[in-house]
């Protein structure tokens, strides 16, 4: 059945285009995976134009910290989630 359910989470987003992002706890250890893919749309007068692909790492850590990102503005998201963690989270200077 886990095997099923890691299938179903893997294929689901390249059939609907979007982040797939895998959290796996295992005693005392998390594993975070998430895909590589940016894709942007360029559309103008209601017509697709272009797509533009990226390849970019969608997890980031702020001191011991490790979090996902996914969402159309995802340099929106980590600027506010870096900000908002460096509030609460001891970051080494080194």
């Amino acid at each position: 059945m886990k095997k099923l359910i890691v299938l179903i989470c893997l294929l689901l987003p390249v059939f609907s285009k979007a982040t797939c992002i895998i959290i796996y706890l295992k005693g005392n250890d998390i594993y975070i995976a998430a895909d590589s893919r940016r894709n942007y749309s360029i559309f103008k007068n209601g017509k697709l134009t272009s797509n533009i692909f990226q390849t970019v790492c969608k997890i980031h850590n702020v001191g011991n910290v490790f979090y996902a990102i996914a969402g159309h503005d995802d340099g929106g998201l980590m600027s506010v989630s870096t900000k908002s963690l460096k509030k609460f989270v001891a970051v080494d200077s080194d």
